[in-house]
């Protein structure tokens, strides 16, 4: 976790007001999540109804997730916000309401 920036970023959204924020991890266990005031949850029900999912980590198990059936699950609109390109933008993109970003 030191100098993750996903650190900056869950500060960067409280600062706008965004309260509920959620979050999950590969390594880290869910005591270290839920000490950053961010709830603990599965992938899946992190993207039910999620205005917008933010991939800040490579586990090599995200290149292997249906993220097409992940992010039909999402509100319309939405984002996925990629910031390790490991998904297509088109495959994202062709889901109604959703839309990719990365970097």
């Amino acid at each position: 976790m030191r100098g993750s920036t996903t650190l900056d970023v869950v500060a960067r959204l409280r600062e706008k007001g965004i309260k509920n924020i959620s979050g999950t991890d590969m390594i880290v266990t869910n005591d270290v999540i839920t000490a950053l005031e961010v709830e603990p949850q599965s992938l899946a029900d992190g993207f039910r109804d999620a205005d917008a999912v933010l991939f800040m980590n490579n586990h090599p198990d995200h290149k292997t997730l249906d993220i097409q059936g992940y992010a039909k699950t999402m509100k319309a609109p939405g984002l996925i916000f990629d910031g390790w390109g490991l998904f297509k933008a088109s495959e994202i993109n062709e889901i109604e309401g959703i839309q990719y970003k990365g970097l």
